[in-house]
């Protein structure tokens, strides 16, 4: 099933290669990247550092990448490890946004609209941040469509809701590997 194809894990570092994903439909088809995390992880710091230099050459090389989605746990908020990559985005002039995920953890909605205005203002000076942000939560499911709407758009520039099935369609596993090998 859609669910057995990116694997989860409660334990930072599952995800340790670029894992590639086609979305769409076939007439708009796009790819979804999936990428190790730059944060903590159970991981030897080496393997980390890979990642880290894998992630940023990818970012920086790939020059069909329309947006870049950092996933901010809603109970921590941004940390800094997180800010130091919306600073590389920015210097690298790369769009992004924030998709703030675990927000049924997050306690009542008022906290996570404090976060929220909090993260904001935060990276008020943010050039290359595109808005508004993303509130999920995969426990109810609450915010997903209209991220995935969102992601729809941004990929192919057309409206998902004109098609009869919203435009989405299961995502397929192209691959997954070091950044270079197959051409993805």
């Amino acid at each position: 099933g859609v669910a057995a194809l990116a694997k989860v894990s409660d334990k930072p570092g599952r995800t340790q290669t670029l894992n590639f994903f086609e979305l769409g439909r076939k007439e708009s088809a796009f790819m979804l990247v999936d990428m190790p995390g730059y944060g903590f992880a159970f991981a030897k710091d080496e393997a980390v550092a890979a990642w880290r230099a894998l992630s940023a050459d990818y970012l920086q090389k790939r020059r069909t990448l329309k947006l870049v989605l950092v996933l901010v746990d809603a109970k921590v908020g941004l940390k800094p490890s997180d800010l130091q990559m919306l600073s590389f985005l920015e210097a690298s002039r790369i769009k992004y946004t924030l998709v703030f995920t675990k927000t049924d953890d997050a306690g009542p909605a008022v906290r996570a609209a404090q976060l929220v205005a909090l993260t904001l203002a935060s990276v008020r000076q943010a050039r290359h941040l595109v808005r508004p942000v993303a509130i999920v939560s995969s426990r109810t499911g609450a915010g997903i469509g209209r991220l995935q709407r969102r992601i729809m758009e941004t990929a192919t520039g057309t409206d998902p809701l004109a098609h009869e099935d919203g435009g989405w369609k299961a995502p397929t596993p192209v691959g997954r590997g070091r950044w270079g090998e197959g051409g993805v």
